[in-house]
């Protein structure tokens, strides 16, 4: 895994922290995310019982 994938995760992770799932979505947008792998990603993610960054970079390794 690398930093740009974990720097992603970070930033997921807050905002799913703040419950704000549309700058989730426009943050995958603008990191050239489809739409299917956005929702793919922020669903998975939001099954989670605790966010957690390290988690989420593996959900965003598993889809590119």
């Amino acid at each position: 895994m690398n930093n740009v994938i974990e720097a992603q995760a970070q930033v997921i992770a807050e905002f799913l922290t703040q419950d704000d799932s549309m700058s989730c979505h426009l943050f995958l947008e603008n990191q050239h995310f489809s739409l299917t792998k956005q929702d793919l990603i922020l669903n998975q993610a939001n099954r989670m019982e605790r966010i957690d960054a390290e988690q989420i970079a593996r959900l965003i390794d598993d889809v590119y």
